[in-house]
């Protein structure tokens, strides 16, 4: 199973040991499903993680740790088709990944981009956390 998690539930993962974004980082890292990203995610990751409430409250060493273990999830950018726009532009990357890698999910927490209003993009589903976690993980 592939799944592209929206920057928001990594970082989340982070942020806390504890809740559904923290249990799809440990499944993840269990091999229970595939995570797919590219390059326009990483680049976010790195620009949020330098954010001040956030540079305070993850450890480097963790945000290092999934960065090098993202990396080996990446796809070529420069192959994936544009096709769809999110109402926050900065979250349109995610519906096209989804698409173009033909992931089973998407997963974000991300109201304010209403991508989870969509449920779907072509084959893939639109989740919370915490829906993946209950529907998918159980």
């Amino acid at each position: 199973m592939l799944a592209v998690v929206d920057t928001n539930v990594l970082l989340s993962a982070l942020l806390s040991s504890t809740g559904p974004p923290a249990r799809m980082y440990e499944a993840w890292r269990e091999n229970r499903f595939q995570l797919v990203t590219c390059p326009e995610q990483l680049a976010e990751l790195r620009i949020a993680s330098r954010y001040p409430h956030l540079a305070k409250a993850i450890r480097p060493y963790k945000f290092g740790i999934l960065l090098n273990e993202l990396k080996k999830c990446l796809i070529a950018a420069k192959s994936i088709p544009r096709p769809h726009h999110a109402h926050d532009p900065e979250d349109s990357f995610l519906l096209n990944l989804a698409q173009f890698a033909k992931a089973d999910y998407l997963v974000t927490g991300d109201k304010r981009s209403r991508i989870l209003t969509q449920k779907t993009i072509a084959n893939t589903r639109i989740l919370t956390a915490r829906e993946f976690c209950d529907q998918v993980l159980r």
